[in-house]
């Protein structure tokens, strides 16, 4: 629709179709399947998710089933699906919620979507996980610190997109950076994921930051 509304706007703008892309994408996810005949699913943690509706529609554009942890069993160490016709092997999980919560067994015991089990068949590596459990590591703010790094290491060439100026503490010359320009950096726990506008109660701007505040800082 957007296409036809704004059809010279985007032949002017030469904007590409994602199509080709979605396309490789399922390729790859059925290209990891361990079992002939295994499924590929989106495990969500469902519709009060407030981005439920991108895993319903991503899982109907690309064919695959949309699941949540219930709708899933271990059975011989091998994850499973419950359908009308009985178990059925999934070999691929695109995992859509947050790792803590995959599995009451090994992580947050209060979890109720989650999957008993799930994770000792990661383990045996009788299911593929899109998105692996751990894999929330690379969105945590520390990490930006050593993103162009990681870049220049792992493709021999800086980011393409520039990351966050971030310095973490845990280095003596970050450590003294940060404290030497105080006043013009915002202040928040290392292992954190949320955005900095998100964690008011753990993120500070170390210009609001009082004089108590500052010499309690200075001497972690």
């Amino acid at each position: 629709a957007t296409t036809r509304a704004l059809s010279d706007i985007y032949g002017e703008m030469h904007v590409h179709r994602l199509a080709g892309f979605f396309r490789r994408f399922r390729d790859a996810l059925n290209g990891m399947a361990k079992v002939s005949g295994g499924r590929v699913a989106i495990l969500t943690p469902g519709p009060l998710n407030e981005t439920y509706y991108e895993h319903a529609y991503i899982a109907r554009y690309l064919g695959i089933m949309l699941l949540e942890g219930e709708d899933l069993t271990v059975s011989g160490g091998r994850l499973m699906v419950r359908t009308v016709s009985g178990l059925m092997p999934v070999s691929v999980l695109w995992r859509r919620l947050d790792a803590a919560f995959a599995d009451p067994l090994e992580l947050r015991p209060d979890s109720q979507i989650g999957t008993p089990g799930l994770v000792e068949a990661i383990r045996r590596g009788a299911v593929s996980a899109v998105n692996a459990l751990g894999s929330g590591l690379m969105e945590t703010r520390a990490m930006f610190a050593f993103l162009p790094k990681i870049s220049r290491e792992l493709r021999n060439e800086g980011l393409l997109l520039p990351s966050v100026a971030t310095w973490w503490c845990g280095r003596d010359a970050d450590r003294d950076h940060v404290l030497a320009n105080l006043d013009r950096m915002v202040i928040g726990p290392a292992l954190s994921t949320r955005l900095a506008f998100e964690d008011d109660d753990c993120t500070r701007l170390g210009s609001a930051l009082v004089a108590g505040e500052r010499a309690e800082l200075i001497a972690l």
